[in-house]
């Protein structure tokens, strides 16, 4: 009986999502789509409409043109950017002639399955009239129509005069939506649309199995389970947390809590998992634009496709498409904040025991240097696809790093699974992060290894973490034909000149020094009075001559932006592995797996103040190490080193959150001239509550 409650739920919860799939559910057209067409013995345009696709703006335009009585053409255009007209055709009016369609913007719709062809064209009475590249992209399955101009513009006229069927004798007519039977809609949602079915599916498994487990519970247990789960022990982290995710959603939103937002170079990711539902890698090139690297003809993007897989069941149903990126972006924020406690509380057992838990000065610090202190809170101040990427892969490389310390300590778990499904998540989101995410956890099974002498589980983790680093370059190759993550030269924004001047590769050992300024020696800033009292410089690139830079952005270094997370990890860690036996290991594995990725960096060709969060996965796990050692030791020590941790807490908060006003102010394209207006008029009423004169403009 308690079984049948979980069958019927999964049931029931399966056909209502299904019903109500199905009633907004339009099939694509065919990409290939042979017709039956008669045109009008008097029509009353020069150009009628066959098919319309899309909206206003970027529509696509297949039209009949009556050249004479007895003549017509066949034209393709896109708005605004033209295209062919074939040459006349001999057409006998009012007589059933045989059209066939291929066409990309018929197929391609968003979720879909199916792929369309790459390429138009029109077959009229077995003759190719029309044969040419069609630019790929993907379009909302209600945005097609037949015989009906839905989108306006000069191309052709409202509607279609004559006649249009199918091969089964069934008229076609106006928008798909209207005359798609219930046999086509069925039909389409299981072939075409099957991932939503699938989706459901699952989900109603996961309905069913929920309630199969609560029937099987009593009340007693059912509350002894909830109580356990209490905020209580928590509550110190969720009161430094809550303000964090607040500031950290007031400056992704502009101050306006808007979460679905259409942003300016925000819907790559959209793209590519609508894509991958298609099994193809490439990208519509508007989806990446200048980014784009073309292979073949082809547009593909060099980010990664973890945070597209993440967007997989929005994008199946069509859910908010291009407006998604301001909530990933909190909610992989938040998820940081919460594997940082994570390994706060971790680190703080292995220093002081299984029942120990962090103090609460210790768990506010820490969760405020991360959650303010640190670019992770910098990456807020704009939300596109760079920050996204960076974003996701920190928040992967800090769970990879719990799970691994996890497993460290207890050999027998099956932690190192969650280690490597999380190492392989983030390289595929930011290779740096994923680089030292993947080492660390090859280190820890060197360290498992040493520990119980058992083989089998650590060899074939360490194989793991290094296939999942090789992954990496596997689909990089599938994309481009090299294994080079970003070959500069398929992408469309360099040139043969500016290749030359960094020597075409991403990396290059004499860069070391000159990235070592830029992120660790130099303070390349100075003060100013007016807020936001910080002015960020560009490292000099005579400073270096030797330095092979494609790109030197406004960056401030580790030490000065986040000097609480800094110096936790740097001097913390080398404490706690002086002072406590059991965190000598962890801080090990820590400290090796950032070794490649530091190395990476450090030589790469660009300098830019967000690659500084690839760094902040390594300074949080050997920060909470470094902490909890200094919580273990007596009360006066404590007492001292919070003290000064609070200083440089506060002082991480004021550098980070300078910068990051600053960036978002005048630093970053992409946002409205009225929120930089918003921080000019901030910045002048604070300078006038302290007293200190507008700088001038």
């Amino acid at each position: 009986m308690k079984n049948a409650a979980g069958w019927i739920a999964g049931l029931v919860f399966l056909l209502g999502l299904s019903a109500l799939a199905l009633r907004y559910y339009v099939p694509p057209l065919p990409g290939d789509w042979t017709l039956q067409v008669e045109f009008p013995a008097a029509p009353e345009h020069a150009n009628e409409p066959l098919f319309v696709t899309d909206s206003p703006g970027i529509g696509d335009f297949l039209f009949v043109r009556y050249v004479d009585a007895g003549h017509v053409a066949f034209g393709y255009d896109r708005w605004g950017r033209g295209g062919p007209v074939s040459a006349p055709q001999r057409a006998a009016r009012s007589r059933p002639h045989t059209l066939r369609i291929e066409s990309p913007s018929l197929a391609n719709v968003r979720g879909s399955s199916r792929r369309g062809p790459e390429r138009l064209r029109v077959t009229f009475n077995g003759t190719v009239v029309i044969d040419t590249e069609a630019e790929f992209r993907l379009r909302r399955s209600t945005l097609a129509s037949v015989g009906l101009n839905q989108i306006g513009g000069s191309t052709c006229a409202a509607e279609f005069s004559g006649k249009l069927t199918r091969a089964d004798g069934r008229p076609v007519h106006g928008r798909v939506r209207d005359f798609a039977t219930t046999g086509d809609r069925l039909a389409g949602w299981f072939t075409a649309g099957c991932w939503q079915f699938v989706s459901i599916l699952l989900l109603s498994a996961g309905v069913g199995w929920a309630v199969a487990r609560v029937t099987q519970l009593g009340r007693a247990e059912i509350r002894l389970r909830l109580q356990r789960y209490r905020s209580g022990p928590h509550r110190w982290f969720i009161t430094a947390a809550a303000p964090c995710g607040l500031a950290f959603a007031w400056l992704l939103t502009w101050g306006t809590g808007q979460f679905a937002y259409t942003e300016d170079f925000g819907n790559f990711y959209d793209y590519q998992a609508a894509s991958l539902l298609q099994g193809r890698l490439n990208v519509p090139f508007p989806a990446v634009s200048g980014e784009a690297f073309i292979v073949a003809g082809k547009s593909y993007g060099y980010f990664g496709v973890t945070p597209a897989l993440l967007r997989l069941p929005f994008v199946i149903f069509d859910l908010h498409w291009g407006q998604l990126i301001r909530g990933y972006m909190l909610a992989y924020y938040l998820a940081c904040l919460v594997a940082a406690y994570g390994l706060l509380r971790h680190a703080t057992r292995l220093a002081r025991g299984p029942d120990a838990r962090p103090s609460a000065v210790a768990t506010v610090l820490f969760t405020l240097s991360v959650g303010l202190g640190s670019t992770l809170f910098f990456l807020g101040a704009r939300a596109y696809i760079y920050h996204e990427a960076i974003l996701c892969g920190a928040m992967f490389a800090l769970w990879c790093a719990w799970f691994a310390l996890r497993w460290l300590d207890r050999p027998g778990s099956w932690a190192w699974i969650g280690a490597l499904l999380c190492g392989w998540s983030a390289v595929h989101a930011r290779p740096s992060s994923g680089l030292f995410a993947l080492t660390l956890v090859g280190f820890t099974a060197l360290a498992v290894l040493w520990r119980t002498r058992t083989i089998r589980v650590p060899v074939a983790v360490g194989a793991l973490a290094v296939a999942g680093v090789l992954s990496f370059n596997g689909l990089s190759y599938l994309k481009f034909g090299t294994f080079d993550g970003s070959p500069f030269q398929y992408s469309i924004q360099y040139d043969a000149a500016r290749r030359a001047r960094f020597g075409d590769r991403n990396f290059h050992l004499v860069n070391w020094r000159f990235n070592t300024d830029v992120y660790v020696l130099r303070a390349n800033f100075e003060l100013q009075k007016n807020f936001p009292w910080i002015v960020t410089h560009r490292q000099p690139r005579e400073s270096r001559p030797e330095a092979r830079i494609d790109l030197i952005e406004y960056t401030l270094g580790f030490p000065y932006a986040m000097p609480a997370l800094f110096a936790l990890a740097l001097l913390g860690g080398a404490f706690a592995a002086w002072r406590v036996a059991a965190l000598r290991l962890p801080v090990a594995v820590v400290w090796a797996g950032c070794g490649p990725m530091a190395g990476a960096l450090f030589c790469a060709v660009v300098t830019s103040h967000r690659y500084t969060a690839d760094f902040c996965p390594f300074f949080v796990a050997a920060g909470a190490c470094g902490l909890a050692a200094i919580e273990a030791e007596r009360a006066a020590v404590r007492r001292a080193h919070r003290a000064l941790l609070a200083l440089l807490v506060a002082a991480s908060i004021f550098g980070t959150g300078a910068m990051t006003l600053w960036f978002q102010a005048e630093g970053v394209w992409g946002i409205p001239e009225e929120v930089r207006q918003n921080h000019r008029n901030l910045g002048r009423r604070i300078d006038a509550f302290f007293g200190v004169p507008p700088a001038p403009p």
